[in-house]
């Protein structure tokens, strides 16, 4: 079976993650980070450790338990990806090591995992000695809105952590898998559908024998072909 892999663009404020979802760079210098399946070996090892880790705490506290987990196992590097179009999480997570876009986005599929809300965010950190493009979350739990940033182990309140870490929210560009496409299933329904109406001008010659046999080989063929 063909099937062709279409792709819809999205321009989201904030946004959780599917399978192969490409975060699409800020820049042209940048590199797209691929979302890998849930089901990936490295995903389950990484979401198994974190389970551990975080233990039997739950809402808020297993959030920020979880914050300090993602920090302590992928640490921030500046090279990481460099001359590189396109990262899978998967590499960031076994390797240890990324960005804080693979840092954030490896701690929201833990979210997932976990079943609680989360969102992943993209915009600019501004301080008082630089400004630059950055990634955190926002989790919602216990009737409660926390900033997490597991690139800087920082959980807080939302409003007076992102107004203290100089977060600005800005559109994150996602290109996202649409429906697939099957071809060959298309290409049989139009084929079906050509060879009925060949059959349904064969009828009009219903008395002719020849052409009355040539009808029930086509149909015999529909019937195939569904």
């Amino acid at each position: 079976m063909i099937i062709m892999v279409r792709y819809q663009r999205l321009e989201v404020m904030g946004t959780t993650l599917q399978r192969g979802d490409v975060l699409v760079p800020r820049s042209s210098s940048g590199y797209a980070l691929k979302i890998p399946s849930f089901n990936d070996p490295v995903i389950k090892s990484f979401a198994e450790a974190a389970r551990g880790y975080a233990g039997s705490t739950t809402g808020m506290q297993r959030a920020g338990k979880l914050v300090s987990f993602v920090h302590e196992r992928i640490q921030y590097d500046d090279h990481w990806g460099e001359g590189r179009k396109e990262v899978s999480l998967a590499e960031s997570i076994r390797e240890g090591k990324g960005k804080c876009k693979d840092i954030a986005a490896a701690y929201q599929m833990l979210m997932q995992l976990e079943q609680m809300q989360s969102k992943y965010l993209r915009g600019t950190m501004r301080t008082e000695t630089q400004e630059g493009g950055h990634a955190w979350l926002m989790v919602n739990s216990d009737g409660e809105t926390r900033y997490a940033c597991p690139t800087n182990a920082r959980f807080g309140r939302y409003a007076s952590a992102t107004r203290l870490n100089g977060c600005t929210e800005e559109l994150q560009v996602i290109l996202r898998k649409k429906p697939p496409f099957k071809l060959r299933k298309a290409l049989a329904d139009f084929s079906k559908q050509a060879l009925e109406a060949v059959a349904a001008f064969f009828r009009q010659f219903q008395n002719n024998r020849i052409w009355h046999s040539l009808e029930g080989v086509l149909h015999n063929f529909i019937n195939l072909q569904g």
